[in-house]
C-alpha cells in the first residue's frame, strides 16, 4: 500500500491555509490534509484548526470503493469537531452510506467512513498549553506529527510503524482500539485494483463481539480467468476453531477459492484475492454466510484491465 506523505506548516501566530493531496489507490481515491489556522487564546493555550478530505477529490469517473476510518488524538491537550463534510448515513458500509463519528472528543476523535466515487471530510480544532504529539490515522496510513508553541513543527509529520490506541497508550496491534460498546460482527469486501479484499469480525472496533464462524469461497463465475490467495491477515492456527483459531484456506484456485476461519472476542481476520484475467468479462462471486457479493473485472479500450464500478 502507497504511504501517505503529508507536510504540515504554521507560520506565524495565524497562518495561511496550507494543503498537500496525496492519491492512495489505483482507481484515484486522494486524501488532502489541510493546515487551516494557528492562534493563541488569552489565558496562553494555543489553537490549532486542520482539515481533512478524502475519496473522489478529482471527480473522477470510475473511482471505486475505499474505506477511511481514522482518528486524530493528541497526547496532551484537548480536540473537538468543528465541522463535518459530506458524511453519508443510512446506507451500507460498502456503499459509502455507513458513515459514522465515533468519539467527538474531548481525549481524541475518530470515524468510521468509507467512499464511492464521493468524498468526506471533517475540521478538527486542537488546544493545548503545551508541546505535544499528534497521532493520525486516515485509511491504511498511520503518523504523527508535533505541535511546539501551538505550531506544527516543520517536518514532523511522519508515519509510524506503532499504531498508537487512541487516549490511551502506544501498542503494537495491527490496528487502533476505539473503545465503544460491544457490538456485532459483520463482513466487507471490496475491489482494489484487480485484488478483491475481504474482511470479517469486528470491523467497527467495539470493545468485544461474540464468537462468529467465516467460512467462505471465492467462485469465478464468468470469464476466463485465476484468482489466488495473496494475502492473509490476523489468521490463527494451531487451535480449536470454537475459539477462533485453526483457520486455513482450503483450496486456492484457480477457479474456486474456500477457506476456514472463525473469530471469538473482538477479533477480525480477512483475506486478498488476486484477480488475473485473461479474456471476457471475469466475474467473481464472494460469499460468506449470508453474504455474498460479486465483482466484474473488464478490459478499458487503452487494454488496461479494472473493476467496473
Amino acid at each position: 500500500m502507497k504511504r501517505l506523505l503529508v507536510i504540515l506548516l504554521a507560520l506565524g501566530l495565524v497562518s495561511g491555509v496550507f494543503a498537500v493531496t496525496k492519491q492512495i489507490d489505483s482507481s484515484g481515491n486522494m486524501i488532502k490534509v489541510e493546515q487551516r489556522s494557528t492562534h493563541k487564546l488569552d489565558d496562553g493555550r494555543a489553537v490549532t484548526t486542520i482539515f481533512i478530505e478524502w475519496g473522489n477529490l478529482n471527480d473522477k469517473p470510475g473511482v471505486g470503493f475505499h474505506a477511511f476510518d481514522g482518528f486524530v488524538d493528541p497526547e496532551y491537550g484537548e480536540i473537538s469537531i468543528t465541522d463535518v463534510r459530506m458524511f453519508d448515513t443510512g446506507g451500507s458500509y460498502e456503499r459509502g452510506t455507513d458513515d459514522k463519528i465515533l468519539n467527538e472528543g474531548p481525549d481524541f476523535v475518530s470515524w468510521r467512513a468509507s467512499t464511492v466515487g464521493r468524498t468526506d471530510g471533517l475540521t478538527v480544532r486542537i488546544i493545548s498549553d503545551r508541546d505535544t504529539t499528534i497521532h493520525v490515522k486516515v485509511g491504511e496510513w498511520h503518523g504523527e506529527f508535533k505541535l511546539k508553541a501551538g505550531k506544527v513543527v516543520t517536518d514532523s509529520l511522519r508515519s509510524t510503524t506503532t499504531v498508537w490506541s487512541p487516549g490511551s497508550t502506544a501498542v503494537t496491534t495491527t490496528r487502533p482500539t476505539v473503545t465503544t460498546p460491544s457490538g456485532s460482527n459483520r463482513v466487507n469486501a471490496w475491489a482494489d485494483g484487480m485484488v478483491i479484499k475481504v474482511r470479517w469480525g469486528n470491523l467497527d472496533e467495539h470493545a468485544t463481539t461474540p464468537y462468529g464462524s467465516f467460512d467462505g469461497k471465492a467462485t469465478i463465475t464468468s470469464g476466463n480467468g485465476e484468482i489466488k490467495v495473496v494475502n492473509w491477515f490476523d489468521w490463527e492456527k494451531g487451535g480449536q476453531y470454537a475459539q477462533g483459531k485453526d483457520d486455513a484456506v482450503t483450496k486456492n484456485g484457480p477457479q474456486e477459492i474456500k477457506w476456514r476461519a472463525s473469530v471469538k472476542g473482538g477479533d477480525s481476520d480477512g483475506l486478498d484475492i488476486k484477480v488475473t484475467p485473461k479474456s471476457g468479462t471475469v466475474k467473481v462471486k464472494v460469499v460468506i454466510g449470508d453474504f455474498s457479493k460479486t465483482f466484474s473485472f473488464t478490459k478499458s479500450t487503452g487494454g488496461v484491465w479494472g473493476p467496473t464500478p
